[in-house]
């Protein structure tokens, strides 16, 4: 016979199963509210950093600058915080409901009594656990509906082609090397300007911004580095001016000087002489320059055009010599000729200035530099494409307005038509 009535020993099973249950519940709950909690300081960790990258980068009205693209971000981010926030306070509601004592009664010192109270009270704390989950879940409901209704208006497809455009963009500048090895060349066949350096100095020298000093702010070793990862979003209004001088900068530094070693001699005796005749002086500049290749020549006088820029604004106080100090010897001076020249570092100093001030002579088609339709510069990528024949109309870029705080929304800007304008 059995040692227990069989609907006792039954009774007992089955509640006893129920409570490892519920057990069990309470603690896969508690796992799961703590992986949701790690996620959670992780991605505020990640707010933080892009609210600091917020606070650093351009403001811009565009709707295709950086600093929007991380207000769309930041604000997405906030949202997945809300849903996970929700989610989890639900399972931490059900993990501590199912461990209460709600019945204050005491058990009864009758076997069969207890066992049905104990029977009881596991199934009544567990529905009331899950009806206050569920309870809480609506909130998880309401988050993720906002946020499906926010993205309801993406277009995925389109997005997906401006992030493979992106990043083909970025990865070809990523790409670049612009030192000259084995008698290789690695310029175009015509000779001129690498993209990368041609947008670069048309957006410096179109930019709306302030541009004093930006040669002198922008230290290579610093600046390039983070310019080149954000190189690819490049417009007037997403970098600072001084880290676009900084990628210049960098080139000139790469392709070893604009003047070749043979030069240097040249163009210092030249410069000694200037002050008995300085239309000599420039005589023979324009015979050296022309011994120079013909990419060599165009970077020259884009530089020479911009410095001519910077010095005839109005509200500039930066003069040829200060930009010639800045610049200078980065220009004429190779690696290989650094000690050569320690003691004549004022006389190439010089000689930039002369050529600043004389670049109409050395250089009589110098006001056709920066003559080129802007939209053919920036659309030698397929994100400028985007730009500028405004394909984009995804709410990363148009609908979708992050809130600024008092209800104020970034208008769309067609910035094709902003860059066309100042031509």
């Amino acid at each position: 016979m059995l040692s227990q009535d069989p609907h006792k020993l039954t009774q007992c099973r089955y509640s006893n199963n129920f409570q490892n249950i519920s057990n069990s519940i309470i603690s896969k709950t508690q796992s799961i509210v703590t992986n949701v909690f790690s996620l959670m300081l992780q991605m505020q960790e990640l707010q933080c950093c892009v609210e600091e990258l917020k606070s650093k980068s351009e403001g811009s009205l565009s709707s295709t600058s950086f600093n929007h693209q991380l207000k769309i971000f930041s604000t997405t981010n906030e949202s997945v915080c809300k849903i996970c926030h929700s989610y989890q306070n639900a399972l931490s509601t059900l993990g501590d409901t199912l461990k209460m004592d709600l019945w204050e009664e005491e058990l009864s010192e009758d076997g069969d009594v207890k066992m049905q109270q104990l029977y009881f009270k596991t199934r009544i704390t567990t529905y009331i656990a899950f009806s206050k989950c569920l309870s809480k879940f609506s909130d998880v409901h309401t988050n993720i509906t906002s946020f499906l209704n926010y993205f309801s208006k993406e277009d995925i497809q389109k997005i997906q082609k401006v992030s493979n455009s992106l990043k083909e963009e970025r990865m070809c500048y990523l790409k670049c090397n612009f030192k000259e090895s084995n008698n290789t060349q690695i310029f175009s066949e015509n000779e001129k300007i690498p993209p990368a350096i041609m947008k670069c100095m048309y957006t410096l020298y179109y930019t709306p911004q302030p541009i004093e000093g930006i040669f002198r702010k922008s230290p290579v070793n610093k600046t390039f580095p983070l310019t080149v990862k954000y190189i690819g979003a490049l417009d007037v209004q997403c970098l600072q001016p001084d880290d676009i001088a900084g990628v210049i900068r960098n080139y000139l530094l790469e392709i070893g000087s604009l003047w070749e070693s043979k030069n240097v001699p040249l163009i210092i005796e030249a410069t000694i002489e200037s002050s008995i005749d300085e239309s000599e002086w420039i005589c023979k500049v324009q015979n050296i320059v022309c011994t120079i290749p013909q990419h060599k020549q165009n970077m020259l006088k884009h530089i020479l055009s911009l410095c001519g820029r910077i010095t005839q604004n109005a509200t500039s106080k930066m003069t040829s010599y200060n930009l010639a100090v800045c610049i200078g010897l980065s220009v004429l001076v190779p690696d290989d000729c650094v000690d050569m020249i320690k003691d004549e570092t004022q006389i190439i100093i010089k000689a930039f200035e002369l050529m600043e001030n004389y670049r109409e002579e050395l250089f009589p088609d110098i006001s056709e530099t920066f003559k080129t339709h802007l939209n053919i510069i920036y659309k030698q990528f397929p994100i400028y494409e985007d730009v500028f024949c405004n394909k984009r109309n995804m709410v990363l870029f148009k609908a979708g307005k992050p809130n600024l705080g008092e209800r104020k929304s970034i208008p769309s800007v067609n910035i094709g038509n902003h860059m066309r304008s100042v031509v």
